[in-house]
């Protein structure tokens, strides 16, 4: 079982293709993004291509499976079991009408703003290491965080930061709040409704797992090392605490952050599945 390859010239096994064509992809992807703004969009349109055909041949392929000397074939639903990548970007693109001013990133970003996003702004403000950020962008983009917020825009050009962002930094919304500002921005979002949250270790903490977040909300992280200073704790709504079953102190504040983030996201994949069912029940 071989095809043949445009990107390297000549037959492979197709299970070598399907196990490098996410990596080429992937690699095409942030050399797009990342190097050369002005190249036309036609290379989305390409990966949306190619993305669509992985997924037809994922369908209808035959995988062989030795047991023995003997090699049988399996279909898919019969047992086998294998890699199948989410692709955002074949999704968005299938949604797409035609488009007239032919600026393919734009309309992709539009396509993603028309599905909304979760009413939930992660405060990053205290937060100064690179990879930290990085990896936060890269958490909020993928949950469809409604914003990031970070104490300087400057970082999107470091270079740890967009290793550890990979390009979500161009579809993630952020925001610049220096730290000085905190307690005038964190008023601002409770007038605009937002219970404010710190995730933080104290006194009148309540575990994750039994917080139930309310839709519009704003989570206050750390700093490093210190965590949430006292002056700011005391304007918060509520403060969490992730459960700890080791021995070191404290998680890091990416992994703290993601914990959370996809616990609220876990509860309104819930929330929003209860009411279809009860939509249906009703007719």
């Amino acid at each position: 079982w071989c095809t043949s390859s445009p990107l390297l010239n000549e037959r492979l096994p197709l299970s070598l293709v399907d196990r490098i064509r996410p990596e080429i992809q992937e690699t095409l992807t942030r050399i797009r993004f990342d190097y050369d703004e002005n190249m036309p969009d036609e290379w989305l349109a390409f990966q949306n291509q190619m993305s669509l055909k992985n997924e037809r041949q994922s369908r209808s392929v035959r995988h062989k499976i030795t047991v023995g000397n003997d090699a049988k074939a399996v279909l898919e639903g019969d047992g086998a079991n294998y890699q199948q990548k989410i692709q955002p970007l074949a999704t968005l693109y299938a949604n797409l009408t035609h488009n007239q001013d032919g600026d393919m990133r734009r309309a992709l970003k539009r396509e993603m703003e028309s599905k909304g996003r979760q009413s939930i702004i992660v405060i990053a403000s205290l937060v100064n290491k690179p990879p930290n950020l990085g990896g936060l962008t890269r958490t909020c983009e993928i949950f469809n965080v409604e914003t990031l917020v970070v104490p300087d825009m400057k970082i999107r050009n470091h270079q740890v930061y967009k290793q550890l962002s990979v390009t979500a930094e161009k579809w993630m919304p952020l925001k610049e709040v220096p730290p000085s500002l905190l307690p005038l921005y964190i008023r601002q979002l409770k007038n605009g409704g937002y219970k404010i949250l710190a995730l933080e270790q104290a006194a009148r903490s309540q575990r994750l797992q039994e917080y139930i977040f309310p839709e519009k909300v704003a989570v206050l992280l750390g700093k490093e090392k210190e965590g949430v200073p006292a002056e700011l704790l005391n304007l918060v709504d509520d403060c969490i605490e992730i459960p700890q079953l080791g021995i070191v102190r404290s998680l890091n504040v990416h992994v703290s952050g993601s914990l959370l983030i996809w616990e609220y996201t876990r509860q309104r994949l819930i929330s929003r599945s209860e009411g279809v069912t009860r939509k249906r029940k009703a007719f």
